[in-house]
């Protein structure tokens, strides 16, 4: 599955060992939907928008990790760490209601993948507050440790399960209670009412801070600022060193809110702010302003993300500095400023702009779904192409009078291709396929194609590779399940093609399930 200049450690772990390719396509589903998280933790974000991307998306998700989890046993590795926050909706019994991953008693991914796609559900109707409260009790109450309390509700939001807001607002009402009650022991019995630890139901019990006012915060509050001010010190970094275009883009909505909620904690609970303190803070509001706008302005037009664009953005910008800094007006914006990643420092500021690697010059199919769903709800991932102005890719959805012509063109790539096939020509089939691709990666028909060139040449492992990836974009599709447990068993892996074989019989079934349906309403 190609697409990330990133290699990460596999989220999950399944018996018997044979099951990477599932496993792998389990992980980067699983990572999707923190995506999702994350993309919208910091705008507005509708009822409908969830709705939709859980009925397109979501639903398949949570249905095949059920699934892994019945026919190889997928469970979180020990390393995954992943925090986690119940739903009322549909939290196993038993399980806690917050902590990280694997926890004991065990919670399973399709659980948390479930919950997190609820809480952001959740987050768009304003429920999700008291939920944070809940859980932010509950871990005081169990670890006696402010700071892993207020960094868990941190790595919530930095996982996607939780708005920067929600967040924000916990923390503020937790540093306070805290301050005042004096110890966590007596913070805890003032919320949950005096009962004790075996009278409070944390599904339902929801904890009273009516009797908190604003007093100043004591030691340990203002320890916890200390630590999230470093937290954000070392995000900023972490994002400008990203290492492709998806872990920018993900870095800077993740800024966006982060800094934020440090700002604003800062001007809410400390009266006098120390001078380093201050300086560092209004330096953090202006990359929370360009990271924003990443985001606002991408709502106009997907091309906002391409080569020429951003790089324009940051010369802008430079123009400003250049007045104060002058001939130090480049150290000067990629010091202060959050525009420009560390590994594109040369290419932002040559001239002409140097050629984007091709990890920095669209996003990958891995978030493709997710960002689609923030910024231009409704549109389909096959629809984004990428056209090339100044000699390198950039990210744009067909305007309407190109339309005719990009479809006229993807048809006869696909008839050139299909050609090449009836004449097996199958070095020239992969060829024109990743040709084709370079304009639309995210057409899944493509993937197909390509997989099918690399069998006939004997490369079944690299086949199956881009047989992932189409599933990725599009798994209700049955032929893609149906090529898999082809090349799976090629591969020796023949309890897994028995399993993909069965998920693309099911998938046509059902498809075919929902033709009747809409006939019989028609």
């Amino acid at each position: 599955m190609n697409g990330s200049a990133t290699d990460e450690q596999n989220l999950f772990v399944c018996a018997p060992k044979g099951e990477s390719a599932l496993v792998r396509l389990a992980d980067h589903f699983f990572r999707e939907v923190q995506a999702f998280g994350v993309l919208t933790s910091s705008s507005t974000i509708t009822d409908e928008m969830c709705g939709a991307y859980i009925s397109t998306r979501g639903g398949f998700i949570k249905s095949f990790l059920e699934t892994l989890t019945m026919f190889c046993d997928l469970r979180f590795a020990t390393h995954s760490r992943i925090p986690f926050c119940y739903n009322r909706a549909e939290w196993p019994g038993g399980a806690p209601i917050e902590g990280y991953t694997p926890a004991e008693p065990e919670v399973l991914p399709a659980d948390v993948a479930t919950s997190l796609m609820l809480n952001v559900q959740q987050r768009a109707t304003g429920s999700l507050f008291s939920r944070l409260l809940t859980c932010a009790v509950r871990r005081l109450a169990g670890t006696g440790d402010l700071r892993d309390t207020v960094t868990y509700l941190f790595d919530l939001h930095q996982a996607g399960f939780a708005g920067a807001d929600e967040v924000t607002e916990t923390t503020c009402l937790l540093l306070r209670a805290h301050s005042q009650a004096g110890s966590r022991e007596a913070l805890v019995e003032r919320c949950m009412r005096h009962a004790t630890p075996d009278e409070i139901d944390w599904m339902t019990d929801v904890p009273d801070f009516e009797w908190v006012d604003e007093s100043p915060l004591g030691k340990e509050g203002k320890a916890v600022l200390t630590l999230l001010f470093q937290r954000a010190s070392r995000r900023v970094e972490e994002v400008r060193g990203a290492q492709d275009l998806d872990q920018w883009v993900l870095g800077q909505i993740h800024i966006d809110g982060l800094l934020t909620a440090v700002i604003r904690l800062f001007h809410e609970l400390v009266e006098n702010i120390p001078l380093p303190y201050q300086a560092r803070l209004a330096q953090w509001e202006e990359i929370v302003c360009d990271a924003h706008a990443l985001l606002m302005t991408s709502r106009a037009g997907f091309d906002t993300l391409s080569a020429k664009a951003r790089i324009s953005s940051a010369h802008l910008m430079g123009q400003a500095i250049r007045q104060r800094a002058g001939t130090a007006w480049q150290d000067r914006l990629y010091q202060e400023r959050l525009l420009v990643p560390a590994q594109l420092r040369a290419h932002y500021f040559s001239e002409p702009a140097g050629q984007f690697p091709p990890q920095w010059q669209h996003l990958s199919w891995r978030v493709i779904h997710p960002w689609l769903t923030a910024v231009a709800p409704g549109t389909a991932p096959s629809a984004v192409v990428r056209t090339s102005q100044t000699g390198q890719p950039s990210g744009e959805s067909p305007g309407r009078g190109g339309e005719r012509d990009i479809a006229e063109d993807l048809l006869a790539d696909f008839e050139t291709i299909h050609r090449l096939h009836e004449e097996h020509r199958y070095a020239e089939v992969e060829q024109h396929a990743r040709s084709t691709l370079r304009r639309h990666p995210y057409m899944e028909n493509l993937y197909a194609e390509l997989a099918i060139a690399l069998d006939h040449q004997n490369k079944p492992e690299a086949a199956r590779e881009e047989l992932l990836t189409g599933i990725f974009l599009n798994p209700h599709n049955p032929l893609l399940w149906h090529s898999l447990s082809v090349v799976l068993h090629r591969t020796g892996s023949h309890e897994e093609a028995a399993f993909a074989m069965a998920f693309s019989r099911f998938i046509a079934s059902e498809a075919r399930s929902a033709d009747s349906g809409q006939r019989h309403e028609g």
